[in-house]
This record gives C-alpha cells, sequence and structure tokens, in this order.
C-alpha cells in the first residue's frame, strides 16, 4: 500500500461566484475547502498552508466569500508541513469562477444515486442556484425535480438489480425485447403505495397493458387477454441506456450526475479496501460506457462521494459494523482513484465535481444531546446521522456540484 501522504484536489476546481454589486443578497455565494476532508492521514499536528491570491486560510478549511471578478481563474495549493518545519507534501489546482446567469436554454440533467440523491436536498439547492435546469428521471417525489436516487443502492445495484428486492433498476432490459415495462412485484408495490412508501415513494403508477412484457423473479412474461403468459423462462439482462431513455421518455440529456460511494464502501474493511475500490471505478466505467454508448456528447458528472460523521454516531446507528475513521479511509482512496483516472484526461465529456472537498465534517451533520451514561445528568452534544448531511451540508454539496454544471452549461451553443 502506498504511504505517501495523499491530498485531494482536482486539477481544475470550478466555482460559482456572486454577481457584481448584486442589490440583494439572498443568492450570495461561499466555497469551502475542508482539510479533514482532503488529507490522508491527517494530523492536528500538521501545519496546512494554503498559497492562494483569494480566500482565507482559517486553520482547518480555505474560505472564499469575496469573489474576485477581475480575473476567472486564479491558482490555488495546499503544502502540508510537519512540526519540524519540513514540507511533506503539497499539490496545485486551478479554481475557475463561472457567473450565475439567468438563460432561457435549459440543461437537462439525470442525477443517479443513493439515499442521498433521494431525500434531493443537494437538488433543490442547485435549483435555487442556477437557472432553467431541468431535473429528468424516473421518480419524482414531487413537482418537477425528477431524479434516479435510491436509498441504500451503490453501483452494483443498478447493474444487478432486475426483480424486486426493495427496488429495481431503471437501466435494466432483458435483451432483444423492445416492448418491456417492467418488473410485476415493482409495479404492484409502487400501485399500492403509500403502504410501502421508501421504496416506492415517486413512481408513477402504472396498469398493466395488452401485448407488454413484465418481468417476474427474473423471467418474462407477456400480458394477453387480462393475464401474464410466459415469455422467455431465461433472459440475458442488460444495462442499457437508451431503452432507459426510451422507456420513460426521459427526451434530451445534457448531462448524467453520479454520486455513489456510501453504500460501496461503508463497511469495507482496510483488507479489502484496494478490491472494493476497485470494483467501484470498474462499476463507474461501465457506466458511463453505457451512457456514451447511447450519446458520447452527454457529459458525465462525476461526483467525488462525501466522508461522513465521527464514531460516536456510527456506534449509536450501527453499532460495531463499521468505523468512521475505516470509511473515511475507502472514501479518500476511492477518491485518489477516480482522480487518477479521469481527473481532467483527454477523455471528452467526463467531469469531476468536487463534492467531497466542500462539505464540513463538523456542522454539515446534524447534531443533539446525549446522557454520558444512564447514571449521569451531564450532556453531551453528538452528532445524530452516521453518513447522511444536515440542511446545510447538502446546501454546500449542492454549491460544489452547481460550478462544475455552469462551467459545462456554459459551452452550450
Amino acid at each position: 500500500m502506498d504511504r505517501d501522504i495523499i491530498i485531494i484536489l482536482p486539477k481544475i476546481i470550478p466555482v460559482l461566484r456572486d454577481g457584481i454589486d448584486q442589490p440583494l443578497k439572498r443568492n450570495v455565494q461561499e466555497f469551502n475547502i475542508y482539510f479533514k476532508n482532503i488529507i490522508l492521514p491527517y494530523k492536528e499536528e500538521f501545519d496546512i498552508q494554503v498559497r492562494c491570491q483569494y480566500g482565507k486560510n482559517h486553520g482547518t478549511f480555505w474560505r472564499l466569500s469575496e469573489f474576485p471578478h477581475q480575473v476567472d481563474s486564479f491558482d490555488f495549493e495546499i503544502v502540508i508541513y510537519n512540526e519540524y518545519g519540513e514540507c511533506i507534501a503539497s499539490k496545485q489546482s486551478v479554481i475557475e469562477l463561472y457567473d450565475r446567469r439567468e438563460t432561457d436554454l435549459p440543461y437537462n440533467i439525470i442525477f443517479v444515486g443513493d439515499s442521498m440523491t433521494f431525500h434531493q436536498k443537494y437538488m433543490e439547492h442547485i435549483a435555487s442556484n442556477l437557472h432553467n435546469i431541468v431535473f429528468k428521471g424516473s421518480r419524482n417525489l414531487f413537482g418537477n425535480l425528477c431524479h434516479e436516487g435510491r436509498g441504500g443502492w451503490s453501483y452494483s445495484n443498478y447493474f444487478n438489480c432486475y426483480k424486486d428486492e426493495n427496488g429495481v433498476s431503471p437501466f435494466l432490459f432483458p435483451e432483444g425485447v423492445d416492448n418491456y415495462m417492467g418488473d410485476i412485484d415493482f409495479i404492484n408495490n409502487i400501485n399500492a403505495y403509500p403502504h410501502r412508501d421508501y421504496y416506492y415513494e415517486g413512481f408513477e403508477k402504472l396498469d398493466f397493458r395488452e401485448g407488454l412484457v413484465y418481468g417476474k423473479e427474473g423471467n418474462l412474461y407477456i400480458y394477453e387477454a387480462g393475464e401474464f403468459k410466459l415469455y422467455d423462462e431465461n433472459p440475458k439482462w442488460q444495462f442499457d441506456f437508451e431503452k432507459y431513455i426510451k422507456r420513460y421518455n426521459i427526451g434530451e440529456v445534457n448531462a448524467v450526475s453520479v454520486l455513489l460511494g456510501a453504500n460501496d464502501l461503508q463497511l469495507t474493511r482496510y483488507e479489502d479496501s484496494d478490491r472494493k475500490i476497485q470494483e467501484y471505478i470498474d462499476y463507474a466505467e461501465k457506466f458511463i460506457t453505457a451512457v456514451h454508448k447511447y450519446d458520447e456528447n452527454i457529459d458525465i458528472i462525476l461526483n467525488l462521494p462525501v466522508i461522513g460523521a465521527e464514531q460516536y454516531c456510527w456506534g449509536t446507528r450501527i453499532g460495531c459494523a463499521g468505523s468512521s475513521k475505516m470509511y473515511r479511509f475507502n472514501i479518500i482512496r476511492a477518491t485518489k482513484a477516480m482522480l487518477d483516472k479521469w481527473d481532467a484526461s483527454a477523455r471528452e465529456h467526463v467531469y469531476i465535481s468536487p463534492m467531497l472537498l466542500c462539505l464540513d465534517p463538523e456542522y454539515g451533520f446534524q447534531k443533539d444531546y446525549q446522557t454520558v451514561n444512564r447514571y449521569s445528568e451531564e450532556l453531551e452534544k453528538h452528532h445524530k446521522n452516521w453518513v447522511h448531511p444536515n440542511f446545510s451540508g447538502y446546501c454546500q454539496m449542492g454549491d460544489a456540484i452547481s460550478g462544475t454544471i455552469q462551467k459545462l452549461r456554459k459551452s452550450l451553443k
């Protein structure tokens, strides 16, 4: 295992900035880079210096809240010194600044992810940041904010879940079948909502239609004369983005955003870390290939997955199954693998969103008071959720991807 200090900094970091002399301050922007999120190993003894003309180094994070307008980009460098004043690591980046501008040209995005996408808070913040973003997908909890968010899911689910065990991948279709409409059990559970709401909320209720093909327990059935008749006992399932677009009437797509990693790596032991990270990267590559097989001009936004909360909360929520430090170890090493493969590469239409950098590891998660033990009246304040951010954390995640989206949509004619 490589024991060099890791610093997670994409080569280019797109940032959304304030407008000049805004009369209303409701759209004021802020961009943060939290050192604990991007350095492995991270030690309090390190002197982490930022070499940059703009922003402020607050000790545990760098913040840009007063945006320059005389330049559209500037250099940024993290330099780490140990307690003996020796430089032990450094990494450079470029901050690019993009203005908030109203536009009549829509930008159509499919957001794919786990429960953080299902909760859709960071997407709601994107909608408040940027004008005319169109959210596409098969799931719509309310309003016009559609997506492909599924709680508890990883890349593996999107590539392998073709029958209903609390959800079915929208991207899986039987080969050679053009009129496949979905899994029978899944449709029945959707139609029974709200009795089983979490896994089936937000999907369109469906009637079974004559002459169309449906799945059940991995087999295919055709619906004829009001009943299901066996059509294929051994279909071959494939991830087919083109059929997904047609099946759900998605229409034009400018970008696909992916935020996965929490469930892929959450309980991965140190001894299994390399294998699971490689599996994560391989799935991401398969996802990119499948989308670009349909349209090579669709922008793929790979969000660097965020780290979790403190260990006390991990113990409260999942007992001894995992740890905060192990999760952080896996996430940072996985994001390094992402940067090694895709960061500012020659491959077109694959982009990194710096979400990991921006989530406050201390105040980006909800806190509450807990008694120190059953016999004491003393209270301590601890995080309440081991991986899911609070409202402000989701807003910071939305800020991170907003800059990337604005960079990409600027290239549209």
